[in-house]
């Protein structure tokens, strides 16, 4: 059978099982915390452009280069051009 005290120490793990998910709910949706976050997000992602040349401009041939996509729309374009019918004016 079940006892008040063995029911009143259910009731108090619960509450303080509570406690905890409130503070940690505070911490989650606290404006320090989403403020750190932004700063090491920006940090990191500005250490590693510095690191890698692409904030400088220093490599030519970089992930911002995308050289190999017009052939690509060019051939594509002729392609396409050849299936269509031939204008006589």
């Amino acid at each position: 059978m079940v006892t008040v005290e063995y029911l009143a120490k259910e009731v108090e793990k619960i509450k303080g099982r509570n406690r905890k998910v409130e503070l940690d709910k505070r911490w989650e949706t606290s404006l320090f915390r989403r403020l750190l976050l932004g700063f090491f997000t920006y940090f990191s992602i500005g250490l590693y452009m510095y690191t890698n040349d692409i904030l400088l401009g220093a490599s030519p041939r970089g992930i911002l280069d995308l050289s190999f996509l017009p052939p690509i729309g060019v051939e594509g374009r002729l392609r396409r051009e050849s299936r269509l019918p031939l204008r006589i004016d």
